[in-house]
C-alpha cells in the first residue's frame, strides 16, 4: 500500500505556475496551497515507514524545495522589474511633465528631480 505522504507530495510536485507569465495574485495563492501542503507533510507522522520510502520521500521533497527556491528567484526578479518600469514612470512624470507627485504616491527611496 502507497503511503498517503506519497500523494501529498504528487500533489504538491503538480502545483506550478510560469511565474513570468501568471497573474501575481494567482501566483500568491500557488504559494499559500503549496506551503499548505508542505505543513501537511512536515506534520506527517513517519515512524512506520522503512529507511528506503523515508529516502524515496526525502529525495521528492528537496527536489520540491529546489523548485521553490526558483520559483522565489524568478518571483523576484519579475518583481525587481515592475519596481524598475515603475521608477522610470515617476521619473518621466516629474521630469517631462513638470509634474511633481505628492510624497504619498512617490516612492520614497527614489530621489525628487527638482
Amino acid at each position: 500500500m502507497k503511503h498517503p505522504l506519497f500523494d501529498l507530495v504528487s500533489q504538491l510536485e503538480s502545483l506550478w505556475l510560469d511565474p513570468e507569465t501568471s497573474d501575481i495574485i494567482a501566483l500568491s495563492k500557488l504559494l499559500e496551497e503549496r506551503q499548505a501542503i508542505l505543513t501537511l507533510i512536515q506534520n506527517a507522522e513517519t515512524s512506520g515507514l522503512d529507511l528506503r520510502t523515508r529516502e524515496a520521500l526525502a529525495g521528492r521533497i528537496k527536489a520540491v524545495r529546489d523548485r521553490d527556491e526558483q520559483l522565489l528567484a524568478a518571483v523576484r526578479k519579475r518583481c525587481d522589474k515592475i519596481l524598475e518600469a515603475l521608477e522610470g514612470v515617476v521619473h518621466v512624470r516629474t521630469a517631462v511633465r513638470g509634474y511633481k507627485p505628492s510624497e504619498g504616491e512617490f516612492p520614497h527611496h527614489l530621489e525628487r528631480i527638482a
